[in-house]
C-alpha cells in the first residue's frame, strides 16, 4: 500500500464532505483523524502484520496500533506524543519479549487555528520524530497563506537537511479544497 496515495484520497474525500457539511474545528479534527486512522488496517495487511489490540498469535508476530488524541475511533488508545501515531508492537508468547514497540510508522499532527506559528511548531515535532512517514494536516485562510505555510515548513526541513530520510506529506485545507505537498528529495512539492 502506498500510504501517501491512501492519505491523499482520504483527505480529498474529507474535503468534499466538508464542502457539503459545514463543521466546527472539533468535528473536522475527528473526521480527518478517523479517515487517516482507517488506513492502518490496509497498511498492516500490506506489511503482512496484524492491526489493533494485542494478540500473542498476531499475523507476522507484529501489529500496528493506532493512537489518536482523545482516543477517537478507530484508535485503540489515546494520544502518544502526536495527535495521531501508528506504532508497531512485537507480539510474542514469551512474556519478556511481548509488547515492545519496534517502529513508529506514522506520526501525524493537525492544526486548525490557521496560525502559521502554531502550524510550524507542530511541523517541528514531526521533523524531530523518528517516524518513517510524517503527516501534517492544517487549515489556511487563503491560498496565499497556504503558500507561506509551505515556505515555513520547507525552511524547517532545510535546517534539518541530511538528518532525516523520512517521507513527509503536508496537506492544507484552504478555500478551494485541500492541497497536498510531498517531500521529494529535499523539497516539498505539490502533488
Amino acid at each position: 500500500m502506498d500510504l501517501a496515495t491512501g492519505i491523499r484520497k482520504a483527505l480529498d474525500e474529507a474535503s468534499s464532505y466538508f464542502a457539503t457539511t459545514p463543521l466546527g474545528w472539533t468535528e473536522w479534527t475527528r473526521e480527518v483523524h478517523f479517515r487517516v486512522g482507517k488506513l492502518a488496517e490496509s497498511y498492516a495487511d500490506s506489511r503482512g502484520i496484524a492491526c489493533g489490540h494485542p494478540n500473542q498469535n498476531s499475523k507476522g508476530r507484529k501489529r500496528v496500533c493506532v493512537r489518536i488524541a482523545g482516543a477517537l475511533k478507530p484508535a485503540i488508545d489515546g494520544a502518544f506524543l502526536y495527535d495521531q501515531c501508528w506504532l508497531i508492537y512485537y507480539d510474542s508468547k514469551v512474556e519478556q519479549e511481548n509488547g515492545y514497540a519496534t517502529e513508529l510508522c506514522l506520526a501525524m499532527e493537525s492544526e486548525w487555528l490557521k496560525d502559521e506559528d502554531e502550524i510550524y511548531k507542530d511541523f517541528l515535532k514531526l521533523i524531530i520524530s523518528r517516524a518513517s512517514f510524517k503527516l501534517m494536516v492544517a487549515q489556511a485562510n487563503s491560498q496565499s497563506q497556504a503558500d507561506r505555510i509551505v515556505q515555513i515548513c520547507q525552511l524547517g526541513l532545510d535546517h534539518f537537511q541530511g538528518l532525516d530520510n523520512s517521507e513527509y506529506m503536508l496537506s492544507l485545507f484552504a478555500e478551494r479544497g485541500v492541497r497536498h505537498f510531498r517531500k521529494t528529495g529535499s523539497y516539498l512539492r505539490e502533488i
